[in-house]
């Protein structure tokens, strides 16, 4: 019992040290773009947050029916609208962002 109340501070020690080390390697090694810098995710979704915004004010587009992700500057569009010209005009709102590179058509039209 001596002996574990000795080393207790330097068990706890080393158990935060590698703690903070696993917090510093960025999280998840997933699809989503873990390599990216805090300062591109921001980026992606105060984008993400301007496209959405964009959509939701165009009349002519239902805006909450459509999903926006963003990875990089490339906007990716999902869900399910009502025709082709709003899948046009989607694609369309979304472009005229500032900072959006590229949009990417997942949208499908409800039958």
């Amino acid at each position: 019992m001596k002996f574990f109340h000795r080393h207790l501070g330097w068990m706890l020690s080393v158990f935060l040290a590698v703690s903070l080390i696993g917090c510093a390697g960025g999280g998840s090694s997933s699809a989503s773009g873990s390599d990216r810098s805090v300062g591109q995710r921001t980026d992606d979704q105060a984008l993400e947050t301007k496209v959405k915004a964009a959509l939701l004010q165009a009349k002519d587009v239902s805006g909450t029916a459509i999903q926006v992700e963003v990875l990089r500057g490339e906007v990716q569009l999902s869900g399910f609208v009502k025709s082709k010209a709003e899948i046009q005009r989607a694609i369309e709102v979304s472009r005229g962002v500032s900072g959006v590179k590229n949009v990417i058509n997942k949208m499908s039209i409800r039958s």
